[in-house]
């Protein structure tokens, strides 16, 4: 989707609210920065404000006649949503384009466009793309005209660029890259990579922890509850086996045999006991994250094939009620249904719902204005 307008009035409608004295000063520091570095990140937890602030220094740049790119890896809603203006429901920037897996279309427009602002540099550009579809086959003309006239690349959710095809990409860019993150690192205990690991002269910008950041009000106040579990550390990972261990298990779910699976739906109701106890009372919209699993399911999916997503379609069951653990705990042989879904059979979204890779992009559209809704099923969703 391409949005272009070259007269200068209409360059000069962009139009964001005013950064908080605090931010102009961290804004200030990252431009500061780029006068003498190619690369550095920043550091701060979900809610900060992070794509805000990249925002400003977007428009800086583009302000100066420039071209942005602003790039993530598989988060096609993050890139739509800092493409557009909400409030005014057109892009945010009137020049401007958004290349994506649900964005495919007029790419030779698109790197006509390119080529022109490139070698114009009198107007500002930015370009909000996926990694995917820039390293896509179809997208190699627009991938070297990124690589030639790109100003500033800001890279949102960086750790997701470590060590890998994202990471390859980036040290191609000979432009200022701006990356940012909350967690700056992957891996378990004895296999950890850093940000900083992307390329020789990665630096840190500018970093404040989660507690800091609730002390100095630029968070919501944290309000947790401490549930009991009888669930044994001790039999969840093997540490007589040290570290290793831990590498290899990934931190996957295992529910290969009936008393792993009951471990697992042991601890998911353990998260809609919380659930019903601390937020039902409310109303209130709820995202439950979910973790991937490795092995074969056992007693789900016919003929013993592999469940897409099982642990969220799993957890958005027993957040419906339809799988209990006590009743399963009097049953030595489980066996689960073997489809899951979403909709009521009069058609709408049911109380808790889950969200994956594997469906269609209208029900994943659908499925995120419903969440925003507030009133409206699904109250929680799993993704």
């Amino acid at each position: 989707m391409i949005n272009s307008n070259e007269t200068v009035a209409d360059m000069e409608t962009v139009e964001l609210e005013p950064l908080r004295e605090d931010k102009k000063k961290i804004f200030e520091d990252i431009l500061e920065y780029f006068e003498t570095h190619q690369r550095g990140y920043i550091k701060v937890p979900t809610g900060w404000g992070k794509t805000f602030l990249s925002k400003h220094i977007m428009k800086k740049y583009y302000d100066e006649g420039k071209i942005v790119l602003f790039l993530v890896s598989k988060n096609n809603p993050l890139l739509s949503q800092t493409y557009y203006d909400r409030k005014k429901n057109r892009p945010l920037f009137p020049n401007s384009a958004l290349l994506s897996s649900e964005n495919k279309a007029g790419r030779k427009e698109l790197a006509a466009t390119l080529k022109s602002f490139g070698q114009e540099k009198s107007k500002g550009f930015v370009l909000f793309a996926s990694l995917q579809t820039v390293l896509g086959k179809q997208s190699s003309e627009i991938k070297e005209l990124i690589l030639e006239f790109a100003d500033l690349a800001i890279v949102d959710e960086i750790h997701n660029f470590i060590n890998n095809r994202g990471n390859d990409f980036l040290n191609e860019l000979g432009t200022k890259i701006l990356g940012m993150t909350a967690t700056p690192f992957q891996g378990v205990v004895g296999n950890v990579k850093f940000v900083d690991e992307i390329a020789g002269d990665m630096r840190e910008i500018y970093a404040k922890t989660l507690p800091e950041c609730i002390l100095d009000e630029e968070l919501a106040p944290l309000k947790y509850t401490i549930a009991e579990s009888s669930e044994d550390i001790f039999e969840i990972f093997d540490f007589e086996k040290g570290l290793d261990e831990l590498d290899k298990q990934d931190l996957f779910l295992d529910c290969s045999t009936a008393d792993k699976l009951k471990k697992v739906i042991r601890r998911t109701q353990l998260a809609k006991d919380v659930y019903d106890s601390m937020v039902k009372q409310r109303s209130a919209k709820t995202l439950v994250f979910c973790a991937p699993v490795r092995k074969r399911v056992y007693g789900a999916g016919a003929l013993g094939e592999k469940i897409n997503a099982f642990h969220a379609k799993l957890t958005a069951s027993v957040f419906n009620g339809e799988i209990s653990a006590p009743e399963l705990e009097q049953d030595p042989d489980p066996v689960l249904p073997a489809d899951f879904e979403n909709y009521t059979p009069e058609g709408e979204f049911r109380d808790a719902a889950f969200m994956t890779s594997e469906l269609p992009k209208d029900e994943q559209s659908a499925l995120l204005a419903a969440f925003r809704e507030i009133g409206k099923p699904p109250m929680f969703s799993a993704p």
